[in-house]
């Protein structure tokens, strides 16, 4: 399944996963495909489809992993409410955790609004989470979650047009994580941001190097293309990205971006 993705192949690659479905024994190989289907639904703009395969793989986590793992995906999850356009639950599931979560798990939970104000683009109280976040990190020697707080710190600097001092907290997180592909599209859209057309491009393309069908890297480096007067190169991946999200939800904002430009350099 992960094959035929890759390949642009997506009906096949839903086949796949389902047919793995079928194959399940344990709640650990269901939450496995569950976060599969999730992924892919996510991918091609059906947020709605997504968070239903979201609520499956949470029930059927919560029956084996320990329970750090378990609200570390809870937490992660909040971030998808709000692009859902369901700001109000993302907030209410973030307060459910809170007081759910017996300490020290609690302490958590800044992570968790880290995601969601980030998403908003509110860049004063994502601000305040990295705090609560960073203490969370000193209290437990949990340096795992750094790159989460690099990651919130660089949208936040993009949030605000600082996108320098974001190119630097990302490349701080590429080099944790640095088979991580999808860094280099948040770099490569700042270096868009400043000009940087080549810088953009080059980033954008190690991204799409290991994931060829990636919409929002397609339509990242067609703005790339688009504001270096390369029309054609724009046009090109403009429409890969819409393919990939032919059937995106009406609402889904990426799919609606990607659709609007492409009327406009077809005029």
């Amino acid at each position: 399944a992960g094959i035929e993705a890759l390949m642009g192949n997506f009906e096949q690659s839903l086949t796949q996963i389902q047919d793995a479905l079928t194959l399940c024994k344990t709640a650990k190989d269901k939450f496995k495909v569950y976060k599969s289907i999730e992924s892919y639904y996510e991918m091609r703009g059906q947020i709605k489809k997504s968070m239903e395969y979201m609520q499956l793989k949470l029930s059927k986590l919560e029956k084996f992993a320990p329970a750090l793992i378990a609200i570390s995906e809870k937490i992660e999850a909040l971030e998808k409410y709000v692009i859902a356009g369901q700001k109000e639950t993302a907030f209410a599931k973030a307060r459910e955790l809170e007081a759910e979560l017996a300490p020290p798990f609690n302490e958590s939970i800044p992570f968790g609004y880290l995601q969601i104000y980030t998403e908003l683009g509110d860049a004063e109280k994502a601000e305040e989470a990295v705090v609560g976040a960073e203490a969370y990190i000193q209290k437990f020697q949990f340096e795992i979650n750094r790159p989460t707080v690099l990651n919130g710190q660089g949208r936040i600097h993009e949030i605000r047009g600082e996108f320098e001092q974001a190119i630097q907290s990302y490349e701080k997180q590429l080099e944790l994580e640095p088979t991580k592909a999808k860094i280099h599209r948040n770099i490569g859209r700042c270096y868009r941001q400043l000009k940087d057309y080549k810088k953009a491009e080059e980033h954008l393309q190690k991204t799409l190097q290991r994931y060829p069908f990636s919409p929002k890297t397609l339509y990242e480096l067609a703005l790339v293309y688009a504001d270096d007067g390369e029309t054609e190169k724009a046009l090109q991946h403009l429409q890969k990205a819409v393919k990939v999200w032919e059937n995106a939800d009406a609402d889904y904002k990426y799919a609606t971006q990607a659709k609007k430009k492409l009327s406009q350099l077809q005029s």
